[in-house]
């Protein structure tokens, strides 16, 4: 390269030089969200105040093209070098467990519009739980049931008062229930009672024509299936009230025996029937881990001279499920049970009344 090209370089080199103009931005502005923002795994609701930060620099070449009395025309090109895009959210009430005192930058992942699901799911991190009881979708319980018999037997020409003129010890029998969530306000309620009692007499009666002394042997089987359907009449966060509509089958066997010198002698009564009945249940949050479920069925049909009550409460007590959560949840259960129904049919009466503790264990799915 000859010394005259060198000296042209070095000079169109200046020239390119001082003619870069560059530039530097920093600006913060501050706006408020009109959308639903979600970032780092976080949402924030509408009207969030936010500071934007958009850093950038600028660098402009510029070269002379002609100059006249007019003023200089020039040739200018520019370029912008931004960097990443970044956002300051400031809470100034908490709507999520952050550091309301301290601003804190995140990057913006994803921005929505404010829909409706949106809005509730913010609400629904903002607002306490409730610490009732939990509906599970299935529900199966078992419980003992320490009763004594008792009631008056009206049949066949025999009339016993089962509390004085029987010796009936009291029985460990048995009671299942079950429900099922049909909706978010319906519930399909299951309930099966059996009940063996057996005794000796205290006095002579007759039955069915027949007579038996002191000392004859004495049982009275029973059973009841129970179904029904509850609605919820209201709730709150510390209790619930249901409707009860059902119906209730029982079924008694009774049968009285005595061995005398010519042989056995029995005689049986059977007695079936289907009663329906409306009911209230209640159920109350006591503490975080101790529930009180009562419910009352009752009936009464004067043209079937019949009528039904049976009053259960029940305490309901495990861990906290709220706090910790399980697929299924276990309860123990301890409370008391009345029964009593009473029906006449040909001529024939039979009431029976059952009354006692029950316990046992509870399983919600």
């Amino acid at each position: 390269m000859s010394r005259k090209s060198l000296v042209r370089f070095i000079l169109l080199a200046s020239i390119f030089l001082l003619s870069v103009n560059p530039g530097y931005g920093d600006p913060y502005v501050d706006v408020t969200s009109n959308a639903v923002l979600k970032s780092n795994k976080l949402v924030y609701g509408v009207e969030t105040p936010l500071k934007i930060k958009s850093a950038y620099f600028n660098v402009t070449f510029s070269h002379l093209l002609k100059e006249s009395e007019n003023g200089p025309r020039k040739f200018l090109r520019s370029a912008n070098i931004s960097r990443p895009f970044k956002m300051a959210v400031t809470l100034q009430k908490p709507q999520i467990k952050v550091n309301p005192l301290s601003a804190e930058i995140y990057s913006v992942d994803d921005v929505l519009p404010a829909s409706t699901d949106d809005k509730e799911k913010i609400d629904n991190q903002t607002k306490p739980q409730k610490s009732e009881l939990k509906e599970n979708l299935l529900s199966v319980g078992a419980r003992g049931w320490q009763s004594a018999l008792s009631g008056q037997i009206d049949a066949k020409g025999m009339s016993l008062d089962a509390d004085h003129d029987a010796d009936f010890g009291d029985q460990m029998r048995s009671a299942l229930n079950g429900t099922w969530n049909i909706s978010k306000k319906d519930q399909l309620q299951f309930g099966y009672m059996h009940f063996g009692h057996a005794g000796l007499l205290k006095k002579k009666v007759t039955f069915d024509n027949l007579d038996y002394g002191i000392g004859a042997s004495l049982k009275i089987k029973s059973g009841y299936f129970d179904i029904a359907l509850s609605h919820l009449l209201k709730e709150s966060e510390s209790c619930s009230w249901k409707f009860l509509l059902g119906a209730k089958r029982s079924h008694t066997f009774m049968r009285i025996e005595q061995q005398i010198p010519r042989g056995l002698r029995a005689g049986e009564l059977t007695q079936s029937l289907t009663i329906p009945y409306l009911g209230i249940e209640g159920n109350g949050k006591l503490s975080a881990n101790i529930f009180l479920n009562v419910a009352l069925k009752c009936i009464a049909l004067s043209d079937a001279h019949t009528h039904l009550t049976d009053f259960d409460i029940a305490l309901l007590f495990g861990r906290d499920y709220v706090k910790n959560p399980s697929e299924t949840e276990v309860y123990g259960t301890l409370g008391y049970r009345y029964f009593l129904l009473h029906d006449e049919t040909n001529c024939d009466k039979v009431e029976i009344r059952y009354a006692g503790p029950t316990f046992g264990l509870e399983s919600r799915f």
